[in-house]
């Protein structure tokens, strides 16, 4: 039996096989990062306390419509914080931690969704006493 060996050449981002005694096989190949079409950022300060505001940030690689909600731990949507066509590039919102009629919501854990045709991201907020 022939043995194996895997070189690889970080310099040409290429790997060698060599089966002694047949073939060698040499494979290229060029690493790029992914570009994702949006990103949402953890909000700050969290957890926030029930009378305060966070910030809450997000990005768009490009421009596009997007929607930025929260929603309680049932899923009922309790405020949209942005809606609409919106331009490439980061993007902050304050929530003051009410609803879409103006009331203060209780304690508690919520989330906070990033829609987008493409994607959809989500993180937890904490709402604090």
């Amino acid at each position: 039996h022939g043995s194996l060996l895997h070189v690889f050449d970080r310099s040409a981002a290429s790997v060698t096989v060599q089966v002694r005694g047949t073939r060698t096989l040499k494979l290229r190949s060029t690493i790029r990062p992914v570009r994702t079409t949006l990103s949402l950022g953890e909000n700050y300060p969290n957890p926030f306390p029930a009378q305060g505001v966070t910030r809450i940030p997000y990005a768009l690689a490009q421009q596009g419509i997007a929607r930025l909600a929260v929603y309680d731990m049932l899923g009922r949507r309790v405020r949209v914080l942005a809606d609409g066509l919106h331009a490439a590039g980061g993007h902050t919102v304050r929530w003051d931690g009410t609803d879409t009629r103006g009331g203060t919501l209780p304690a508690g854990v919520y989330t906070v969704r990033l829609e987008t045709a493409q994607n959809i991201l989500s993180r937890t907020i904490t709402i604090s006493r």
